[in-house]
């Protein structure tokens, strides 16, 4: 369920009483409707016991929501699985940040937790107390369009609904190059995985995680 903000700025469920029926109805086709990106970026991710499975990396200019808004009322794809994030869910330190002194001069800086993150998960929430320090003057927000219902809705009398909707499957097209090549991957990644325990080495699954985060931003899969 996406969250949007109401009319006190509070940023709530869809389905929130603070938010119009009319709005709520418009906005409802779809489990994530329709929406263009004009200001700063957005993550689709899934978290599971602190690791963190990035689906795909949003800037401007792209439109979210293609393919829930393009699947059939029936769809037999699982949904809601996937969380979507204002800015990057996949973000974590270079350095140390387990080392004590490291951690004491952020810690000291921007008043974070006396806690050192031990994971990613935990790095994410101290990335987000850092940014909403008074220190950074510029507030940092995401901004969407949203596209009602009426945008939608099937017309094929109507040449401009024709013509918008043969774009949106373009660019849906466009955008599941990566995932239509998933199974592919994981054939090369299973090689892999072969090589190194005939070596005798046994990596660290988050180590993996972010060797594939980053081929996969050498692929142009996400745009850092």
């Amino acid at each position: 369920m996406i969250h949007v903000p109401n009319s006190l700025g509070d940023v709530v469920p869809l389905t929130h009483s603070s938010i119009s029926t009319s709005l709520r109805d418009r906005l409802s086709y779809s489990v994530f409707p329709l929406g263009l990106i004009t200001r700063n970026s957005m993550e689709v991710s899934r978290e599971i016991e602190g690791r963190i499975i990035t689906l795909q990396f949003f800037l401007p200019g792209v439109i979210m929501g293609l393919w829930e808004s393009l699947d059939p009322p029936k769809s037999h794809y699982p949904i809601r699985i996937w969380n979507v994030t204002a800015g990057a869910r996949f973000i974590f330190t270079l350095p140390k940040i387990q080392a004590a002194a490291f951690f004491t001069r952020l810690r000291k800086e921007f008043d974070l937790p006396n806690q050192i993150p031990k994971d990613i998960s935990q790095q994410w929430n101290m990335f987000k107390r850092i940014a909403n320090h008074p220190n950074f003057t510029h507030s940092w927000y995401n901004e969407i369009y949203f596209f009602p219902v009426e945008w939608i809705e099937p017309d094929s009398k109507s040449i401009d609904w024709i013509k918008f909707h043969y774009f949106l499957l373009q660019e849906a097209w466009s955008l599941s190059q990566y995932a239509r090549n998933a199974r592919n991957q994981d054939v090369v990644w299973d090689y892999f995985a072969r090589i190194l325990s005939d070596k005798g080495y046994k990596p660290n699954p988050l180590h993996i995680e972010i060797l594939k985060h980053i081929i996969a931003i050498a692929m142009g899969a996400f745009q850092e």
